[in-house]
């Protein structure tokens, strides 16, 4: 609930501390102001027992109403200014104390981490309590953000202080939202840890301004990119793609639009990685094309890359003159040919072709693959000659090529597969793999041709003419990959589950977890039947994946079908089948069992455990459970936690953003699966068929998101030094 009466935040620790308030004395305590004015001449008393009864006494005034006792600031001794100054900043220091015990509570020992808890706890209690008195209203706040710039730069303990501050701060911030001039006031504190060396603390940053109202962060973050130094410039244009909204981010690029031009490339190049992140149509990205020309390499390559991405057809003319020009750095025209076969023009196979004979192999190939994209006349012959030739035949990335040619480069990878072939069994898996990648058109040869080999019988050694263990599996993926598409492709994975092999089961149910059963329905209820008796009569993980499979089937039959198989489990859990199981019946609806059993057998395990690194992994499988049992937030500050510790695991991130997404926070789901991504998550596959992102499905940024890390798989150029930005020279 919005609270619309609010006082500014107190600006400053010294400063909030020799300011005269005019309320007068006792007006926020309660107590009477000649009982107050008493105490204060009591400091200065001759007996210490009377001094120190009236610290006691204003040390309460000054947790409770620091503000009465401002005033006394100005006494005429200077020994009672000194202690009323102490008392003040009793306060602070309790403050700084407790994020002390959230830093050294971080899975070190299991004792304190309790304290941990508490000491988080007792911050967001105060920041509540200050939340109705509008003479103490944002103080929590205020000093937290100021802990947080005063720690900055001091190391790795210093890292770690502020990314607790503001982790503190997003979360008092997402219970009591501000809005009106308290949140424009915070907002601009806030922005001014833009000039602070923070690193990787700028992802707690920008959860900070994303719960704040998206209008005081535009005008606060536009003042920075209008007149901040270069580096304040730069993260501004970050934070404001962090956290701005689709509602607004119209109004966010104008913002970040004039850095396109600034004098340093840093900054450039930030605005371009900015304009990456935010809603927009590709018409709001026009200026993105005009960067291709940038004179500095590096910002050139980035719009190259993003202008291919998002389909800027202005860009083709001045990527075919790149590619042509053999003085051109070289990044810039892999870039190029990329953008080329990701606009899709025939006209561009001119500039292309020249390219199968320079001397850097990657623009080769990657010539190879884009004249297949842009499905050139004559692109068919290249890449089987290419495909054939010793030095660059096992690249996958020709076999890719023949794949975005749809119907005949899907042929030509079937006849790879047809024995006597003489392609080996190198090129059989990388054809293999190419036909998942087949187009939307093609998708039903190529999955004629995968659904043939998935019915050849399993080879018990390389030299036999069927299919190895290893093709099947790739097989198996390449169907999965084209469900979406093709029908066929679900009905081949219906009847490879009904063979039984435990060998083909052991991949074919996961990706079965992932797609869905088949339309036709005397199919699906054999798949159901046998789907049920797998988790009845199996054992080991495969009953697990049966499980997850028959979920995606039949949930209302899984709901009890799994109820069935765990039974009721007693305190202890035997093994992680076990406990899968349990996961697997809780998405189905039921997490008593993970409720009951797998959650304090988790946090058991947890209070333990003394050795960091394993408390960690442990700390992990505990928010993991939580997840499980649907105490969201609990999760979701359990992974935070690890982050707070590790700012760079891409794994916690991704929890994280899978605790949003379950709780139908889309925004925060992507602003942390970003993040992930950037500290190093890759895994596409896993990402578009995750349950717990569904709440993500058709929206374009997470569409984006995953087609780009497909295509980086696709063409081997992949995003570099995605870092925030650092300091750099002034103007």
């Amino acid at each position: 609930m919005r609270r619309a009466a609010r006082a500014p935040l107190v600006l400053g620790l010294v400063a909030a501390a020799l300011v005269v308030v005019a309320a007068p004395a006792g007006a926020q305590s309660g107590v009477p102001a000649p009982e107050l004015a008493r105490w204060i001449e009591a400091l200065a008393a001759p007996d210490p027992q009377v001094r120190a009864e009236a610290l006691a006494r204003l040390g309460e005034v000054a947790t409770r109403a620091p503000e009465d006792l401002r005033p006394f600031l100005a006494h005429d001794d200077p020994d009672v200014r000194f202690q009323v100054l102490a008392l003040l900043s009793v306060r602070d220091a309790r403050t700084e104390q407790h994020v002390r015990q959230i830093v050294e509570g971080r899975s070190t020992y299991s004792a304190t981490y309790p304290q941990a808890l508490e000491a988080r706890a007792a911050l967001l209690a105060a920041a509540e309590a200050e939340a109705d008195d509008p003479a103490r209203a944002g103080r929590t706040l205020d000093l937290l953000v100021r802990l947080a710039r005063r720690r900055a730069g001091g190391g790795e303990i210093g890292a770690r202080y502020a990314l607790v501050a503001l982790g503190v701060v997003a979360d008092i911030l997402a219970r009591a939202p501000l809005d009106g001039d308290v949140a424009r006031e915070m907002s601009g504190l806030l922005a001014t840890l833009t000039e602070a060396e923070l690193d990787e603390v700028f992802h707690e940053l920008a959860v900070c301004f994303a719960a704040l109202p998206a209008d005081a962060v535009l005008g606060a973050l536009r003042a920075v990119i209008g007149g901040g130094s270069p580096m304040a410039q730069a993260r501004a244009a970050r934070l404001l793609a962090e956290s701005t909204d689709a509602a607004r981010a119209d109004a966010a690029a104008a913002a970040v639009l004039p850095i396109l031009g600034h004098a340093l490339p840093e900054v450039r190049l930030a605005g371009l990685r900015a304009l990456s992140v935010m809603p927009l149509p590709p018409s709001a990205l026009l200026p993105v094309a005009v960067m291709t020309r940038d004179p500095d390499a590096t910002v050139a390559e980035e719009a190259m890359r993003l202008s291919g991405e998002r389909g800027l057809a202005p860009a083709r003319e001045r990527a075919e003159q790149v590619v042509r020009d053999p003085r051109a750095p070289l990044g810039l025209r892999r870039q190029a040919v990329r953008a080329l076969g990701l606009l899709g023009h025939a006209g561009s196979a001119a500039a292309l072709r020249p390219l199968l004979e320079d001397p850097d192999r990657d623009l080769r190939v990657l010539a190879g693959w884009a004249l297949g994209a842009v499905r050139a006349p004559g692109a068919l012959e290249a890449l089987q000659g290419l495909i054939a030739a010793a030095e660059l035949g096992d690249d996958d990335r020709f076999f890719a090529g023949l794949a975005r040619l749809g119907g005949p480069g899907v042929a030509a990878l079937g006849a790879m597969l047809e024995p006597g072939s003489g392609a080996g069994r190198a090129r059989r898996q990388r054809a293999i793999r190419a036909l998942g990648r087949a187009p939307a058109g093609a998708a039903a040869e190529a999955v004629a041709l995968l659904a043939q080999l998935s019915t050849q019988p399993l080879a018990n050694r390389l030299d036999e003419p069927t299919i190895t263990p290893n093709e099947l599996e790739h097989v198996i993926r390449a169907l999965g990959d084209l469900a979406p598409a093709c029908d066929d492709a679900r009905v081949a994975l219906a009847r490879l589950v009904e063979r039984g092999d435990l060998r083909v089961l052991g991949v074919a149910l996961p990706v079965i977890a992932e797609v869905g059963p088949p339309l036709d329905p005397a199919l699906t209820a054999s798949l159901r039947g046998h789907l049920a008796r797998y988790v009845s009569s199996f054992g080991g993980s495969l009953r697990p994946a049966a499980g997850a499979a028959l979920l995606r089937v039949d949930r209302a039959h899984a709901l009890e079908v799994l109820r069935r198989a765990v039974g009721s489990p007693g305190r202890g859990i035997h093994n992680d089948d076990a406990l899968e199981l349990m996961r697997v019946l809780a998405r189905a609806g039921d997490p008593g069992p993970v409720q009951r059993v797998a959650l304090p057998w988790a946090r058991d395990r947890l209070e333990q455990e003394r050795r960091p690194e394993d408390r960690l992994t442990l700390q992990n499988r505990l928010g993991i459970e939580l997840l499980y049992a649907e105490a969201l937030e609990e999760a979701i500050l359990e992974f935070r936690r690890m982050l707070w510790c590790r700012p760079g695991d891409s794994i916690a991130s991704y929890n994280v953003a899978c605790g949003h997404a379950l709780a139908g926070r889309v925004d925060d789901a992507l602003r942390y699966l970003r993040r992930s991504v950037r500290n190093g998550y890759r895994d596409p596959q896993h990402m578009s068929a995750d349950p717990d992102l569904d709440a993500l499905r058709g929206d374009e940024r997470f569409e984006r998101l995953i087609g780009r890390l497909r295509l980086e798989d696709e063409t081997g150029l992949r995003l570099v030094n995605d870092s925030w930005p650092r300091r750099l020279l002034p103007n």
